[in-house]
């Protein structure tokens, strides 16, 4: 009932998703003929060209409106394995400096001596935290900066992910995690991506037990808190707990 119910949802999803998307490349696409058959090859690979666009951004979206069906589901498929959090973060903190640099933003991450092994699906983490600093660095302008960091308290990992950037409106922090919510300020629309990654890497969270808050002040940035639990049985090398608190908008939640 679970899988018949998850297909059910998917297709549903596809249909109503796909649509804009799929009538605009097709739109592109017969431009293409139009000129072709009037002999502006220039322009006819132009549009060919946007089509092609088109159809990556199709593909991408199919992909993160499964995976986000597959976690929002009752029992999300994930590989646990254990993981070494600081290894993780150290290697997406390394995936993204090239192009913090590019868009002129100060990249920092700011790890403590030690952290611990979770259990957790490394993979569905890695794009988490992936998807946390993409947004991140789009809502930034040059002269910036995005801090990425992580502490223990409470018998969680927290990760978190700040920026000095844009920030928002309390009605567009309410509706961050929304599928496709880009904000009304267009300065904070994303122009990258599907419009899933938040969506996606709360998922992520919640199918781990943890969760995904922000927190944000307009003109000041944003603060996005990833909280997962800590296996007992695993080695705990990570700070003492009481050196740092969980913040209130998660306790909240």
């Amino acid at each position: 009932k679970e899988t018949d119910a998850l297909r059910r949802e998917l297709i549903a999803n596809v249909g109503h998703d796909l649509r804009t998307p799929l009538a605009a490349m097709l739109g592109y696409v017969e431009e293409s003929v139009h000129q072709l058959d009037a002999g502006r090859e220039r322009e006819a690979r132009d549009a060919l060209v946007t089509a092609r666009r088109q159809g990556e951004f199709l593909t991408r979206l199919v992909g993160d409106l499964f995976e986000l069906s597959l976690l929002d589901s009752a029992s999300p498929p994930l590989h646990s394995e254990p993981v070494p959090v600081a290894e993780l973060l150290s290697q997406v903190a390394s995936s993204h400096r090239a192009e913090f640099e590019r868009a002129g933003i100060t990249f920092q991450l700011d790890l403590p001596p030690a952290l611990p092994l979770i259990e957790a699906d490394g993979v569905r983490l890695l794009r988490a935290l992936d998807n946390l600093l993409a947004n991140a660095r789009q809502n930034t302008p040059s002269g910036g900066q995005v801090t990425l960091s992580a502490f223990v308290a409470d018998d969680q990992v927290v990760v978190v992910v700040s920026d000095t950037g844009y920030g928002m409106q309390a009605d567009d922090l309410e509706r961050v995690f929304d599928r496709y919510y880009r904000g009304r300020d267009a300065r904070t629309r994303r122009t990258e991506g599907t419009g899933l990654g938040l969506p996606i890497a709360r998922a992520v969270a919640r199918a781990h037990g943890g969760d995904l808050v922000a927190e944000s002040t307009p003109g000041k940035g944003s603060r996005f808190t990833l909280v997962l639990p800590i296996t007992p049985h695993l080695p705990a090398d990570g700070v003492p707990g009481d050196e740092k608190s969980l913040p209130d908008s998660y306790r909240q939640a």
